[in-house]
């Protein structure tokens, strides 16, 4: 029979896994490797994939030490001491702290932290969604308790995780691994690294400890704990400076050109223009016209508009002449007086 694995490594999760069954006991599980070839015939595909996590997942079943029942703390915290009890009276208590909160505090004193609706919209995450939901309790950011990463690509792009597939890094001429251990933890995706690094690819691996993936790397760089903040950014003035981004891209795809107010540091907003003007109305300077415009609010595209990524101009309000620069102006001083490399 056909099979996946939900749990076992998130992102990356449900390889597809061919399982033995006889008697209801499952006795052999192994990759399935149906995944279809690549349309480029000299790029590796997907198969078999899966790794020896997948392949011993029904012994979590079968295992002596897992627990079946509800269990309920009889002793201090930390002593390991419990008893087994029912479902029901494990369901009862849960509910009447509910409601006892619900009662004495609020619901704002609930809190949910398996994601909110636009993290965690799939099977697994509808119920208790709707039903916190309906509670009015809130919820939390699905990585509340160790950063805010995906909250911050859902607000600005909707989803918790963009990005190519892992088949893509295989055309990767640098491949930077950071943040990450993916010989440990994304072992069914680690081959496009591996494969890419023989096809030529530089891989550099930038972590505090000599990880697994540190030792297969080109480059081991060994930043100090909390530094990688830093040197992302010094990396990012060294990019600004030499101008090695493609202005194109910058000016279309990012923020980089919209006009922030220099007194403020807020970006200049249509409300700021006209009386009864919009929140959401940004603007830029366009270098082919020579004049301030409203950016483009549900495209891409410029239009012929060239948005300038430097200088300073002068902008006529009703309060008065306001200097505006685009934020690339102003990130550029920014890194220019605080993350040089050599700091």
């Amino acid at each position: 029979m056909k099979a996946s694995h939900q749990s076992n490594c998130g992102i990356q999760r449900a390889c597809n896994m061919n399982l033995y069954v006889k008697d209801g006991v499952v006795l052999r599980e192994e990759q399935a490797a149906n995944y279809p070839a690549p349309k480029d015939p000299d790029a590796p595909d997907f198969n078999p994939r899966g790794c020896q996590k997948g392949v011993c997942y029904a012994q979590r079943m079968y295992d002596p030490t897992r627990v079946k029942y509800p269990m309920k703390r009889v002793g201090e915290r930390g002593e390991g001491k419990w008893r087994r009890t029912s479902w029901d009276a494990a369901l009862t208590e849960i509910a009447d702290a509910l409601l006892d909160t619900l009662a004495n505090e609020g619901p704002q004193a609930i809190i949910q932290c398996g994601g909110t609706h636009v993290q965690n919209n799939d099977t697994v995450g509808t119920g208790p969604n709707a039903f916190f939901g309906a509670l009015g309790a809130p919820s939390a950011n699905v990585t509340a308790d160790n950063g805010d990463d995906h909250q911050g690509v859902a607000i600005t792009l909707g989803k918790i995780i963009e990005g190519d597939s892992a088949d893509n890094w295989y055309y990767a001429d640098m491949i930077l691994i950071w943040g990450g251990n993916p010989v440990y933890t994304n072992i069914p995706n680690y081959h496009f690294i591996a494969e890419a690094r023989y096809r030529g690819a530089k891989v550099v691996a930038i972590t505090p400890d000599y990880s697994p993936s540190a030792i297969h790397a080109d480059l081991w760089v060994p930043v100090n704990v909390g530094s990688d903040a830093a040197l992302a950014l010094s990396m990012c003035q060294v990019i600004v400076k030499e101008r090695l981004y493609k202005e194109e891209f910058v000016r279309e795809q990012t923020d980089l050109s919209l006009l922030v107010v220099e007194s403020t540091g807020r970006f200049l907003r249509e409300k700021e223009l006209k009386r009864g003007g919009r929140e959401d109305v940004f603007y830029l300077y366009d270098q082919a016209s020579g004049r301030v415009m409203e950016a483009p609010r549900k495209s891409l595209a410029l239009d012929g508009m060239v948005p300038a990524l430097e200088g300073t101009y002068q902008v006529e309000t009703p309060q008065g002449t306001v200097a505006v620069q685009p934020v690339m102006e102003v990130l550029r001083r920014h890194l220019d007086e605080h993350y040089l490399p050599e700091q």
